[in-house]
């Protein structure tokens, strides 16, 4: 039995490369789109409009509840979205605005937001996902154009835009270290083996075209593949995909025993 089950861990992992379906939202038209993103050619295939305008860009996926998050700029308000139709519902009322960032950490099972406070500054907070209501946690730190949860590190890791950096970001704390020069990302999601975290990202310029391989421990940037659309993209997060339900328990909530919050 112990041999049947090494082969089974083995064959999920081996099949990673084509585990998880990438997710990005950009603005065309007067609206913003859903789309995906093939990391191995950087194709990028548009599902549909979110329906609600400009402004909703970040996303997150709730791997322990299996929802698609996405927020609001201008308004803070959160939604649900339904990944293959692109479909959106809101989940509570508009709350802080210039959110520019949402990560979910399913160790602690908290989905996490950063904001625009003052010239090159960002407020981290913890969203309730009920009511989409925002908790600070810690002082106001750097910029941070995108946020993602690193397992490895148990730390949240963003991205600074000016200067171009990558930062890790304690989730229970709110202090902020920077860990390398890189370059401007405005999303960070890793593959579902866990072990290779991807970035749309640009230096200087804009609209983004590059889809990179990042170093999460230096922010090292490598290309990829280079998007088959120049676009204002906003955030980037990974789905399983249909038949890749284990590889989510390897890659996230199996990486770390399941953290309770510290007491104020």
């Amino acid at each position: 039995m112990r041999t049947v089950w090494a082969s089974l861990v083995f064959g999920v992992v081996s099949s990673s490369a084509s585990a998880e379906l990438f997710y990005t939202t950009y603005p065309r038209d007067g609206s913003d789109y859903l789309a995906t993103v093939d990391t191995s050619t950087g194709q990028v295939s548009e599902i549909g409009s979110l329906g609600v305008g400009l402004g909703l860009g970040p996303l997150a996926w709730d791997s322990t509840n299996d929802v698609l998050f996405g927020v609001g700029f201008g308004s803070g308000l959160l939604y649900e979205i339904e990944p293959t139709t692109a479909a959106v519902t809101p989940r509570g009322a508009p709350n802080t605005p210039s959110t520019t960032a949402l990560a979910y950490d399913p160790v602690r099972d908290e989905l996490y937001a950063a904001r625009n406070s003052g010239v090159l500054m960002s407020q981290l907070y913890r969203v309730d996902r009920t009511s989409g209501a925002y908790d600070p946690v810690g002082a106001v730190g750097g910029a941070a154009t995108s946020l993602v949860y690193s397992a490895n590190a148990d730390t949240l890791l963003f991205s600074s835009p000016f200067p171009e950096q990558l930062g890790a970001w304690n989730p229970d704390t709110g202090a902020q270290s920077i860990l390398g020069n890189s370059l401007r990302f405005s999303g960070m999601a890793w593959n579902a083996g866990g072990d290779v975290l991807f970035g749309l990202g640009t230096s200087g310029s804009v609209p983004t075209d590059g889809l990179y391989s990042i170093d999460p421990t230096t922010g090292g940037a490598t290309l990829v593949a280079t998007l088959s659309q120049a676009r204002f993209f906003a955030g980037l997060t990974a789905i399983p995909a249909p038949g890749a339900f284990g590889i989510l328990l390897l890659s996230t909530a199996g990486a770390l025993p399941r953290r309770r919050r510290p007491s104020p």
